[in-house]
């Protein structure tokens, strides 16, 4: 149990660090809540919901929460994962015949190379899949130009997730399977599994199974926000910086020197449908709050179980094996931390499990994390059960260490050593 003291001293910190950045004019604001064996140690809102109309922050707001959405889809997958239904080392194929199909690998100079193995579960849970990253991304992790950025923004007007996982199937790789950590659309494909397996669409079967179980009630994909979900959706910002994007990472953080405005709105309240496509984003589609996010990262720290103590969500067997490091020594590349709010030498102590950063070679059960490009970040320690969820609306995640800042101010204040840093 921690000490009125140390909660009373750790509110007094972040207080101070969330006012910071707020009052800094660089995010429009930040919504944390943070709990340590299901006892709440802070719970706080700072800043604008809406900086043009002047409207607060509140602590029902909901947020855009992107690549978050990539564990709850991987928690449905494991689910069925426990009841057999699939393994590890299953091809995709055996769930999207598409897959088998796949036209190769391709190479340097635009040839096609042959694959050398079929495309397994275990590597679309662990960004190893060879699939081509996302259409953000402008160069892979070897440094060639992302070969398919026009393809792959075409995804959006696909219909549904069977749809986008035959296009994906149609492209060439990037790279063979299991050699490089390369942030793609392999949580998306592993949603159309969870489809194939239960019979149900990717929405549904979240409803049913994880989202209704948990109380979770304002989660939901965009596609379905209810008018009384959207009046509490925050504003996203952009970062005002036009250098990040052509040079990550040496232009992504601000200098104190840089003339604003350091951010700027982005049209949020329109049409959803043709903003995000019809087609279910099952890595990165979702809207949610933080009290719903902090019910979700607590039942993981309870080992799987429901507040209400008889319902339960995932085996602690299954939690140990998603936050245990999968990369192998043949991956070249590990996750690239500062894309979810890292200090770029983060990326150093990392290794991946299923769908989640974990520390580099642990067995489970240890801390594990992720978060989405809109600033928004979660993450679980099970040594120490401890749920962290912070959600900010800046747009991309990679422009401030918030994260790591606000993981070693409660390291601090809890009497844990802090994440290790190593120097590149």
């Amino acid at each position: 149990k921690v000490s009125l003291r140390i909660m009373s001293d750790l509110e007094v910190a972040i207080d101070s660090w969330a006012r910071r950045w707020v009052g800094s004019n660089r995010i429009p604001c930040l919504s944390i809540a943070l709990s340590a064996g299901g006892e709440l140690l802070y719970r706080g809102d700072h800043g604008w919901a809406n900086i043009e109309s002047k409207v607060a922050l509140s602590g029902d707001d909901t947020f855009y929460v992107a690549s978050c959405a990539k564990f709850l889809t991987s928690v449905a997958a494991m689910q069925l994962y426990e009841k057999g239904q699939w393994s590890l080392d299953d091809s995709v194929a055996q769930f999207i015949p598409e897959f088998a199909d796949v036209p190769g690998v391709s190479g340097t100079n635009g040839e096609i190379v042959p694959l050398e193995r079929p495309i397994l579960m275990r590597d679309l849970l662990t960004h190893t899949a060879g699939l081509c990253p996302y259409s953000f991304v402008p160069v892979l992790r070897d440094g060639r130009p992302n070969p398919f950025t026009e393809e792959m923004g075409k995804l959006r007007a696909e219909e549904s997730l069977e749809e986008v996982s035959r296009r994906l199937a149609r492209l060439p790789l990037v790279h063979q399977p299991g050699i490089v950590w390369e942030y793609a659309l392999g949580i998306d494909i592993v949603g159309r599994v969870v489809e194939v397996l239960s019979g149900m669409t990717l929405d549904k079967y979240l409803e049913e199974n994880i989202l209704r179980p948990l109380g979770m009630d304002s989660t939901c994909f965009v596609q379905h926000l209810t008018p009384e979900i959207e009046t509490r959706l925050a504003q996203r910002y952009k970062a005002n910086d036009p250098a990040w994007m052509a040079a990550p990472p040496a232009a992504a953080f601000y200098s104190d020197a840089f003339v604003g405005p350091c951010m700027v709105p982005l049209p949020d309240r329109q049409d959803h449908v043709k903003t995000h496509g019809k087609a279910l984003n099952a890595g990165g589609g979702i809207v949610s709050s933080v009290a719903d996010w902090l019910k979700f990262m607590e039942c993981v720290c309870r080992g799987g179980v429901c507040a209400d103590g008889r319902r339960r969500i995932l085996e602690p067997s299954t939690i140990e094996l998603m936050s245990k490091d999968h990369l192998t020594k043949a991956c070249r590349f590990g996750p690239t931390m500062m894309m979810i709010n890292g200090r770029m030498e983060d990326d150093l102590n990392k290794g991946f499990g299923l769908s989640v950063a974990v520390e580099k070679g642990s067995l489970g059960g240890g801390l594990f994390e992720w978060g989405g490009i809109t600033s928004t970040m979660w993450w679980v320690d099970l040594r120490q059960k401890v749920a962290a969820v912070c959600f900010s609306h800046l747009m991309p995640s990679i422009v401030y260490p918030l994260r790591s800042e606000l993981q070693d101010i409660l390291a601090a204040h809890l009497d844990a050593p802090p994440a290790k840093r190593c120097k590149m």
